[in-house]
């Protein structure tokens, strides 16, 4: 009996489609499994974060950090130094919830939001992404979790919450990078959770897609404290500077103010600064925090160019932790800012000096 073309045909696709079948489907790249991996698993904002970055949920294509449909990308105006490291953020808020605005300007979130930062190097000609740190808003706290990458970058894995030594080095930095443990996690984000993503960071970009969604809410009219005011556009962007890289830890809710009083809060920075001698940081040589007209005779300069040398018991650095080397960009800002200053009188317990 002889069998049209067509009917051939159409016996063919069956056996192709028998053979799929038992053969689980067609292959797929690594790449794209992950992709199906990533896609597949819906984000469960109230469980402990998982072993793998993929398995959260969050992305889309965890490969490319693509978020999902709960999570966008954003930049901020003041980053934190952390040695020329590419970053990458993301916010992820749970279906229906919002960011709420409070009175002193900053966000309350909602429980289940979560953020991540990732931290990567151009090498060899390539990007290669080392870690992403990963914190979620529970209802008294935040849980915190770092991923290292696999060297393909295919995944990240979490650690243990202890340092992870990499054998890669940042642009101009002669030590391996270290993959922060959740104390160092801890020592920055204790005092208020989360420290880059608030207003004054934000673009108006960003605060009108998040309005548009239904994501944002204020109860007092406009956004508090949403631009930084200054006298010129380099105070501007050195209280900017100093609210991003200090005021996770010199504001009035963290140990640290205790001992300093310093608030570095944009809108705070330049009154806790101007007018108050460095007697609390036990400095012998140089005494003023912020000496106007002179960057050399402030303390806070040379804190960040890590030129200040006041034997033990005084810091020498500023930020502690979290970078190797010296901001040069950051620390040239500070200096035409104090340079610019006009004189002015700086109180001491003891005494009133006139600059």
């Amino acid at each position: 009996m002889r069998i049209s073309p067509l009917r051939l045909a159409a016996l063919a696709l069956v056996a192709l489609a028998v053979v799929l079948a038992l053969r689980g489907g067609p292959r797929v790249s690594r790449n794209a499994q992950n992709v199906v991996a990533a896609s597949a698993v819906a984000p469960d904002f109230h469980a402990p974060l998982a072993p793998r970055l993929s398995s959260l949920g969050l992305f889309r294509d965890v490969t490319a950090l693509e978020p999902g449909s709960t999570g966008r990308r954003y930049e901020v105006r003041y980053p934190l130094w952390s040695d020329g490291a590419v970053k990458e953020r993301h916010l992820f808020l749970p279906p229906g919830s919002s960011l709420l605005v409070e009175q002193d300007g900053r966000f309350a979130f909602p429980e289940g939001a979560t953020l991540s930062k990732s931290f990567g190097v151009e090498e060899d000609g390539r990007f290669r992404r080392l870690e992403t740190r990963v914190m979620r808003r529970r209802a008294a706290d935040w849980e915190f979790a770092v991923y290292v990458w696999d060297e393909d970058g295919q995944d990240a894995v979490r650690t243990n919450d202890r340092p992870v030594t990499l054998d890669c080095r940042l642009p101009d930095c002669d030590e391996d990078y270290v993959v922060p443990g959740r104390i160092s996690c801890l020592q920055c984000h204790a005092s208020g959770g989360v420290a880059g993503f608030q207003p004054f960071q934000l673009s108006d970009a960003v605060l009108d897609e998040l309005a548009r969604e239904g994501a944002l809410e204020t109860r007092h009219g406009e956004i508090p404290n949403r631009e930084i005011v200054g006298e010129s556009p380099t105070e501007i962007e050195a209280l900017g500077y100093l609210a991003g890289n200090c005021a996770h830890c010199h504001n009035p809710e963290s140990s640290t103010f205790v001992g300093n009083e310093l608030d570095l809060r944009p809108h705070r920075a330049k009154a806790s600064l101007l007018g108050r001698d460095a007697s609390r940081l036990r400095t012998r040589h140089v005494t003023s925090l912020v000496s106007p007209g002179s960057p050399e005779a402030s303390v806070v300069f040379r804190l960040f160019e890590r030129s200040l040398d006041e034997g033990a018991g005084t810091t020498s650095r500023m930020p502690p932790i979290g970078n190797a080397i010296v901001d040069r960009r950051g620390a040239e800002l500070l200096r035409e800012w104090i340079a610019g200053l006009p004189p002015a009188v700086v109180k001491s317990d003891d005494a009133t000096l006139s600059h």
